[in-house]
């Protein structure tokens, strides 16, 4: 098994990227920074929000840790599936991390009202009803045995 090639993308357009953008820093320019947008992104348009994900397809990767993991690939073992579930979470963090980086200031405060609503919902919130639930079932199964 070798690397994905996409991750090893991944990994070199950051480098090249934070290099750039850390020269552009400490050079005091005013001018705008560079998008972080990745190398093999064709007709890129950061604002189109329903096609961005093209741009962080992990189809071929998704599909290689759907077939190790069904033990139908022929290099499957433990190794490969944690290089493979490793690879696959670095490329999800990158996407996050872009989104969260790139986006504009109303979707920022609108993701930010949606979070604030949710972790506030003492019945159904994320942090106060699901979490308490989630350990609360870690307890009544360990009692039960």
């Amino acid at each position: 098994m070798d690397l994905n090639a996409d991750f090893t993308q991944v990994l070199d357009d950051l480098t090249t990227q934070s290099h750039d953008i850390a020269k552009y820093i400490m050079s005091g320019s005013t001018d705008a920074r560079s998008w972080m947008i990745p190398t093999n992104a064709t007709d890129f348009d950061p604002t189109d929000i329903e096609n961005l994900g093209e741009a962080f397809n992990r189809d071929d990767l998704n599909s290689e840790y759907a077939d190790q993991l069904k033990g139908s690939d022929t290099d499957c073992n433990m190794g490969n599936i944690m290089a493979d579930n490793a690879q696959l979470a670095y490329m999800m963090m990158w996407e996050r991390s872009f989104r969260e980086r790139h986006k504009t200031d109303v979707r920022m405060r609108m993701h930010l009202a949606g979070r604030r609503k949710a972790h506030g919902d003492d019945q159904h919130g994320i942090h106060i009803g699901c979490v308490k639930d989630y350990v609360q079932s870690f307890i009544d199964n360990a009692d039960s045995k």
